[in-house]
């Protein structure tokens, strides 16, 4: 195949935004009560994740875990457990094989996925988002995916772009990711925390 034949390099960004929260719910049955992790700071517990229940009712994470009771009394709790969270995600992207050889982990809560030629296997590039997000909410994982020309691209749109509902994906078409980047936040970046507030301050919010 020559250079000018080769499918230009597409790439699927999965983002799991309540991973750790959805792992725990996995076992809980019909127990529905929202649900927090919490690791200890400074001698206290602090909320790490909360679930959307837990999201809802004004919980967040950094929140003292006796200021999320107050919240909400009901209020479901557990250690949180980064290692296990990891193995899952690793195994996640295991079974991510069905859809490309080149799969790669994206921070602690998402999945890079090389889908260069790959697509016409699934009736082309959203049959393949279709049947990929379709089964990750399958088993019980909150997701959003973007597949766009680049890794940097894909993840701005899957975390912040307001078009993606949860358990969908969308396709940016090649060639179109300024288009699909100059409305979302500075965030999508990937800028460091800092970086990203200043230039809020300054005035420019969007990409």
């Amino acid at each position: 195949m020559s250079l000018q034949q080769r499918p230009s390099r597409r790439i699927l960004s999965v983002w799991l935004p309540r991973l750790e929260t959805d792992r725990l719910r996995q076992g809980a049955g019909d127990d529905q009560r929202p649900t927090v992790l919490t690791m200890p700071v400074n001698g206290r517990p602090v909320v790490s994740a909360a679930d959307a229940a837990a999201a809802a009712g004004g919980v967040a994470p950094g929140m003292p875990l006796g200021d999320a009771r107050a919240l909400l009394p009901e209020l479901r709790t557990a250690d949180a457990d980064p290692a296990a969270t990891a193995r899952d995600l690793e195994r996640l992207a295991d079974w991510c094989g069905r859809y490309s050889p080149i799969v790669a982990l994206d921070g602690a809560d998402g999945l890079l996925i090389d889908t260069s030629g790959c697509d016409h296997l699934f009736g082309g590039e959203a049959g393949l988002c279709r049947d990929l997000t379709r089964r990750i909410a399958g088993f019980g994982l909150a997701v959003r995916a973007a597949l766009a020309d680049s890794p940097g691209a894909a993840r701005a749109v899957a975390r912040y772009g307001a078009g993606v509902a949860q358990g969908e994906a969308e396709v940016v078409a090649p060639g179109t990711v300024r288009a699909a980047l100059e409305s979302l936040p500075v965030a999508a970046l990937r800028l460091a925390q800092p970086v990203a507030e200043a230039l809020v301050q300054v005035g420019l919010r969007r990409i």
